[in-house]
Parts: C-alpha cells; structure tokens; sequence
C-alpha cells in the first residue's frame, strides 16, 4: 500500500473553508522515507564506529554515550520514489490536470531527497503533456497557504506529504473533511486521516465527513463510479443547506446526526414498477436544488407513471407521473 492518496478540496459554504475553489491531490509515499522504522535508541556502539569511519560530520557525535542520542534513518529507494511519483503523474492524466509539483529538501537532505527529486524528473519525461516543477518542503507550506490555486498535484516522501497534506486539509475545512486511501498494485485501505481520536471516544460529537468521504474514495477505487458521486453530492448538499453542523463548523450535531443528515440526502428510494429494481432519486440538479427523475438503470423504462418512491424517514410511498420532480432531501413528504 505505498501511495497514500489525499484529496483535499473544499465544499462550497463551508465557514471553515479558508478559500472557496481550492483542488488539490496530496501523493504520499507510504513505505519509506523516516517513517521506514530503522532507528536506534540508544545508539549501539558498533553503529558508532561505523559512522564515524564512513561519515565526518558524524565525528561531532562521536563522543557522546550511547544512551545520549538517537538515530532515526532517512531511507528513501529508487523503486519507492519512482512508483510514487509514476502514481501522481499517473492520476493527473487520468483527470485531466495539468500540474505535478514534487516536494523535498535536496538543497539540504542531498542524499535522500536528491534521489527522490531526479527519479521525479525521469518519470516526468513519461509525461509531456503535464508540466513538473518542484519546492521545498518549508517554501511549499508557505506558498500553499498564500496561493493555492497554483498548485494541482503534490507528490512527496512520507514525512512531507504527512505535513503539506494536513496543512490542505486545513485549508479546505480541517481533518473532519481529510479522507485518505492507501493504494498498492492490488489492495487499498481507505480511512481519515485523522486517526482513531481516543480523547472523543464515546461521545458522538466528531465529524463524520472525513469517514464518509473516505468510503467515497473506496466506492470510486472499486469501479462503483456512480455510487461514489451519489455519496458526495449528498456530502455536499448537506454542507450546503447549512442546518446540520458540527462542533468544529460551529454547530451543535452529533456525528449521528450529521450522518443520518447525508444518509438522507436524496430524499426518496424510488422503485420502478416494471422491474421493480430500487435506485435514489439523487442525479443532476436542475432548478432551485430539485432533481429530475431518471430513467431505470435496470429495465430504461422511461419515468412517466412508472415509479413508487418512498419517504427515507418515515417510509410512506407516492407514485410520480411523468414532469414531477422529488426534491433532494425527505422533508417534504406528505
């Protein structure tokens, strides 16, 4: 699982939002870099003469008691950092965007960072069409922050795509909206990128969106392309009517209720009288935030009179004929 994938995005009228229209894609890698778990505390004394005879700037660390240091090692790979980079430039074809911008420290970190960046620049030359530019780590968070309409898709090592893609996900409304999918050649884990949150164990006040986005990215990694736009136009709608908020968007719902606001978002089941197969009446918004009936997915018998939807809530049914429209949440059944 070496690409950890994190959208970050806004959704419109969000009061946490910073600016409105921000679309940026973090590629973190997954496996290597600090996070690769080679450390050693304290120092073992082989260790200690090994990187005194192999490195000068060591010799300032020579000196000191095992138990007095600690070394964490920066292991970055050619392999790791080509298929990273590879999978960032891969997803700006596959969508349409334009830029991928590598983030490091190579002036500083020359060994490490300097592989990643010049592997970055071979894949690059794989895709002519999509421009490559690169920053540092300390510069990117500053300029992120002042114009983030310059930049499109990041790609970085594990430690600096953990930071930038939490500074956009505070961007775009704070870690209640930072979904994240941990992606290999066969397998994906898909969660928020907030983590289990103990201190709010039990007390059903957190924001759910971040979760709920989540099984979004996994609804779209699985192929279920429409179930997955379904789940975040709901997510949207939901932000957008502004009457279900939680604490960090200056509300007082619970996690429940902000969930079961988006569960029913769409309003009705609807039911097609020919074959009976089920489908929301979530589509494309027309008018005032309505939505037009579509065709069955299953039979394609055409919506006049041939439908029965029934309330999310309280579960009653209505026919439609054809030129009526179901409005997208269930408040309005009769």
């Amino acid at each position: 699982l070496y690409a950890c994938t994190r959208p970050r995005k806004p959704y419109p009228t969000n009061p946490l939002n910073h600016k409105e229209g921000i679309d940026l894609v973090v590629f973190r890698e997954n496996t290597e870099d600090l996070y690769a778990g080679v450390e050693f505390g304290p120092v073992p004394t082989e260790l200690a003469v090994t990187l005194t005879s192999l490195s000068k700037p060591f010799a300032h660390f020579a000196n000191l008691g095992s138990d007095e240091y600690a070394i964490s090692c920066k292991i970055n790979t050619k392999k790791g950092s080509e298929r990273i980079v590879r999978a960032a430039f891969e997803f700006a074809r596959q969508h349409g965007r334009k830029k991928v911008t590598v983030v490091h420290k190579a002036n500083v970190v020359r060994a490490t960072d300097g592989l990643f960046l010049e592997e970055a620049k071979k894949v690059a030359r794989d895709f002519p069409e999509i421009q490559m530019d690169d920053a540092n780590i300390d510069a990117i968070c500053m300029w992120l922050l002042k114009n983030p309409f310059a930049y499109d898709v990041l790609v970085a090592p594990n430690l600096y795509g953990d930071i930038i893609s939490d500074l956009c996900a505070q961007m775009v409304g704070g870690l209640g909206f930072g979904c994240s999918g941990n992606i290999g050649s066969k397998l994906a884990v898909f969660e928020p990128t907030h983590g289990s949150a103990p201190k709010h164990a039990g007390q059903y006040k957190v924001n759910p969106i971040a979760t709920i986005l989540a099984a979004k990215m996994m609804l779209d990694w699985l192929g279920e392309k429409d179930k997955a736009a379904r789940l975040e136009l709901a997510v949207g709608e939901v932000i957008k009517d502004g009457r279900v908020r939680t604490y960090d968007m200056g509300g007082k719902n619970s996690t429940l209720e902000m969930g079961k606001a988006i569960a029913a978002d769409g309003g009705y089941m609807m039911q097609c009288q020919s074959c009976h197969d089920g489908m929301s009446a979530v589509g494309a918004p027309t008018r005032n935030g309505w939505f037009e009936e579509p065709n069955c997915q299953s039979c394609h018998t055409a919506p006049a009179g041939h439908y029965t939807s029934q309330c999310s809530d309280c579960h009653a049914t209505k026919t439609w004929t054809s030129g009526t429209v179901v409005h997208r949440a269930g408040a309005d059944c009769q």
